[in-house]
């Protein structure tokens, strides 16, 4: 059986190609975010230990989301990245892109993929390519 699964933000696109369930998601870097959509969408153990990077903590959800077939509008502070029941591949991508002819727009993109951790399994190691 094969899994894939789809995400897009701006110009880019992504695809994960497994032979497990597999969630993705990528999303353009911001500087800022709403104090309240902050609070809102993280778990407990999530705000205890917030370092500031919610962009990587919104891939994390939104790959989970789509791992799970669950969604991620109802209650997004449901979903808790920190759940030892997902294995996590993050990246960032910096691109300086000038498709539209407009000058070159530096952009900074995270990548999420996440999988199920399967009960006594050892932590995966990889990398995403």
């Amino acid at each position: 059986k094969i899994y894939f699964n789809l995400s897009h933000s701006g110009e880019l696109c992504a695809a994960a190609v497994s032979d497990y369930p597999v969630g993705i998601d990528l999303e353009k870097r911001r500087d800022f975010y709403n104090s309240k959509l902050i609070r809102r969408v993280l778990s407990q153990r999530e705000k205890a230990s917030f370092d500031g990077d919610f962009t990587r903590i919104w891939c994390r959800k939104e790959a989970v989301a789509k791992l799970t077939g669950a969604g991620i509008f109802q209650n997004p502070a449901e979903i808790d990245t920190l759940n030892r029941h997902y294995i996590f591949y993050d990246m960032d991508l910096n691109f300086d892109l000038n498709w539209r002819g407009g000058g070159i727009d530096h952009a900074v993109y995270h990548l999420s993929c996440a999988f199920f951790n399967p009960p006594g399994a050892p932590n995966a190691s990889g990398g995403i390519f």
